[in-house]
């Protein structure tokens, strides 16, 4: 092959740099209320997760940025035993690679279906952790910190139920699809941290798209799913995730753990966020795991017998799904991470469906 000169060189990558510019894709919409939860501004990082052809870009947010702001971390997915076991793993840019400060693995998921009532629950294993130099020259490149290590696991139930109307002459009950409500609920096993969603009972799964995060009983961060018209359909929307994040306390709980622990050196590469803010995100984005990427599970199946009645098709006995199942029988599924918190919904009797709606 024949030498480049230094011209062409300089114009390989100015031609290089145009061009991924021109390719990064601009965001739907530039205002900010289209992607975050609350006007929360003093003392607040807001972060937004794009979703793009390979993973997913987290980006401090500029409004003025056409792109969001600029990119300081990468998810992507990684090799797994299984397609239906996702592995993604968050990358710091700027720096070396390989350069992961945080892992993200879906370790179980339980699916149940019958008439008139579903639930699918999750299982992760967070990991995260710092960055450390390889030597005091930056570019031998970079490790991640065997000192500065947090792990979690956090486990997501969605539940969902439908009451039946009332009898009819031959003594069959269909589904009243008007009574069609779901709920999210999410716990993880720091006791320290809760997450709650803003609005607890829903009429249609799309609408659960708020959280907020709690550290202590002080909230710490909150996170919105944002979806846009035009995917050729609904399991293929990847939404846009914006998290807002306590960044002064933030600083304050590094602060802490330079005193507590007195590990953090010279060697540790500076990166937009600390440990906290990388679990705080983590949480969210395996809530909203369609950002990462798009999901592969029975879900739709399940949803289909869920809806269905009785003999009607798709319905739980077509498919041959076990029903003698209920809360407390999952919850006992779970006995080894007796963190993992369900909900039960109200029966029938204590929820009549409005006649009027």
């Amino acid at each position: 092959a024949l030498p480049i000169s230094p011209i062409h060189h300089v114009l390989l990558v100015t031609m290089g740099m145009v061009w991924s510019a021109m390719v990064e894709r601009s965001l739907p919409d530039i205002d900010r209320i289209t992607y975050f939860s609350d006007k929360l501004l003093m003392g607040w990082m807001e972060i937004l997760c794009c979703p793009t052809a390979t993973g997913c870009s987290i980006r401090n947010f500029d409004l003025h940025d056409r792109t969001g702001g600029k990119v300081h971390f990468r998810i992507s997915r990684r090799l797994s035993y299984s397609r239906f076991v996702p592995r993604y793993v968050i990358e710091a840019t700027g720096v070396p690679r390989p350069a992961d400060v945080c892992r993200l693995e879906r370790e179980e998921v339980v699916l149940r279906a019958k008439v008139g009532e579903f639930i699918k629950i999750q299982l992760w294993k967070i990991t995260c952790n710092a960055l450390e130099w390889n030597s005091s020259r930056k570019r031998d490149g970079v490790k991640p910190s065997v000192k500065n290590v947090c792990t979690a696991r956090v486990a997501i139930a969605t539940q969902a139920k439908i009451h039946f109307s009332q009898s009819k002459d031959d003594g069959l009950r269909e589904l009243d699809r008007r009574t069609e409500r779901w709920c999210e609920t999410i716990s993880t096993s720091d006791p320290r941290l809760q997450v709650r969603l803003k609005q607890f009972e829903h009429k249609k799964p799309q609408e659960i798209n708020d959280l907020g995060i709690y550290r202590d009983g002080n909230l710490v961060a909150t996170a919105k799913k944002q979806s846009f018209a035009g995917s050729l359909s609904k399991e293929s929307v990847q939404p846009y995730l914006g998290v807002q994040l306590d960044s002064l306390q933030g600083e304050s709980q590094v602060a802490a753990t330079e005193i507590e622990a007195d590990e953090k050196t010279e060697d540790e590469v500076p990166l937009l966020l600390n440990l906290k803010s990388l679990m705080e995100i983590a949480i969210c984005l395996a809530w909203s795991e369609s950002t990462m990427g798009p999901v592969q599970d029975m879900t739709s199946q399940f949803l289909s017998a869920f809806r269905s009645n009785v003999d009607g098709p798709g319905s739980v006995k077509q498919k041959s799904f076990p029903v003698d199942w209920n809360v407390s029988s999952m919850q006992k599924h779970f006995v080894d991470h007796p963190w993992v918190q369900l909900y039960s919904f109200p029966t029938e009797q204590e929820q009549q469906p409005d006649s009027d709606q």
